[in-house]
C-alpha cells in the first residue's frame, strides 16, 4: 500500500505543479476520494509490470475527473509523471538490493550463529564422552578386581592378574601377525577381526569369557574390557580405591545417562549392576579397599 501511496503522490503533485488539481476547502477529501478509486488502477499496474505507462497514467487521470485538452500540454505532463515514477522504480531497487543484502548478511550471521551452536553442542557431547569414559575405566577396574582376577587366578596361574594376562594376550596376538604375514605398521592387533578370531587368541581368552558369564550372568568380551581401559583419557583420570570412593562411583553410576553414540552401554550397566550386588548388605559387604 506504500508502494500505491508514493506513486499517487508523486501523480498528484505533478498534476497540482500544473495548476491541474483545486485548491480549495475540500482539497484534501477529494484527494482521499481520489486515492481510493485510483488504487485498482495501480494495483494492476504494478501487478501486470504495466509497460504502457501512459495508457493507465491517462485512467489514472481520468478517475480525478481531470481532462487536458492541449497536446504539449499531455506530452508535457506524461513526461513528469514518468520521470517522477522512473525515480520511484529506481529508489524502490535500491532497496530491494539493500533488503537482499541486509538478508544475505542475516543469513550468513544465522549460518555462524548455527556453526556456534553446533560446535557447543559437540563440545557438551565431547564432555559428557570424556566423562563417560572416565567412569567406564573406574567401572571395568572394579569389575576385573572382583571377577576377572580370581577366574585368572585359578584359571592361569601363570597370568594370574589382568597386566600380565594382557600382556601374554599382545604377545599371541603378534604371534597370530607373523604368522597371517599381516604388516605391523598398518595392522592393529585390537581391532583385527582376523586376529581376536584365530584359534591362537579364542583359546585364550574364550575359557575365561565363558567362565565370567556362568559367574555373572551376562555376556562380557574381555576385548571390551580393553577396550575400554584404553578408551579413557588418562590425563582426567582419578583413581578410585577405598570401600568408600566406590560406594560414590556406584552412586554416581547408577543413574547415569550414558551418551547415544558410546558403544559399551549394555556391558558396562550390566557390570554397574554385578558390582552393586556386592554391597546389597552393608553389614557383610563383599567390596573391600583396591590398590591395582
Amino acid at each position: 500500500m506504500d508502494q500505491y501511496n508514493s506513486i499517487f503522490n508523486s501523480i498528484y503533485q505533478v498534476l497540482k505543479e500544473h495548476k491541474l488539481i483545486i485548491i480549495d476547502e475540500n482539497e484534501e477529501k477529494n484527494r482521499n476520494a481520489a486515492y481510493l478509486v485510483c488504487v485498482p488502477i495501480l494495483e494492476k499496474a504494478i501487478k501486470y509490470d504495466e509497460t504502457d505507462t501512459s495508457k493507465w497514467i491517462f485512467e489514472l487521470v481520468s478517475k480525478l475527473n481531470i481532462h487536458i485538452d492541449e497536446k504539449k500540454n499531455l506530452n508535457e505532463i506524461f513526461s513528469a509523471i514518468t520521470l517522477e515514477i522512473q525515480a520511484l522504480k529506481d529508489q524502490l531497487m535500491d532497496q530491494q538490493k539493500k533488503m537482499e543484502i541486509q538478508a544475505g548478511q542475516i543469513q550468513t550471521y544465522e549460518s555462524k550463529l548455527n556453526q556456534v551452536e553446533l560446535r557447543l553442542c559437540q563440545l557438551e557431547l565431547n564432555e559428557k564422552l570424556n566423562d563417560t569414559k572416565i567412569k567406564a575405566f573406574e567401572i571395568v577396574r572394579l569389575f576385573r578386581f572382583y571377577h576377572v582376577d580370581n577366574i585368572l587366578t585359578h584359571m592361569y596361574p601363570k597370568w594370574n592378574n589382568w597386566s600380565k594376562f594382557t600382556d601374554e594376550w599382545s604377545n599371541r596376538e603378534l604371534e597370530v601377525m607373523n604368522l597371517l604375514d599381516l604388516d605391523r605398521k598398518t595392522t592393529v592387533p585390537m581391532d583385527d577381526q582376523r586376529i581376536q578370531t584365530h584359534p591362537a587368541i579364542q583359546n585364550f581368552i574364550g575359557p575365561v569369557e565363558a567362565e565370567l558369564k556362568q559367574q555373572v550372568g551376562f555376556d562380557v568380551t574381555l576385548l571390551d574390557l580393553r577396550k575400554i581401559a584404553i578408551d579413557r583419557h588418562e590425563c582426567m583420570h582419578q583413581n578410585i580405591r577405598s570401600v568408600a570412593e566406590q560406594r560414590y562411583l556406584f552412586s554416581l553410576c547408577t543413574n547415569y545417562i550414558f551418551p547415544e553414540n558410546y558403544k559399551f552401554t549394555t556391558v558396562l550397566q550390566n557390570m554397574i549392576n554385578k558390582l552393586i550386588e556386592l554391597d546389597e548388605d552393608v553389614t557383610t559387604t563383599k567390596l573391600k579397599s583396591f590398590h591395582k
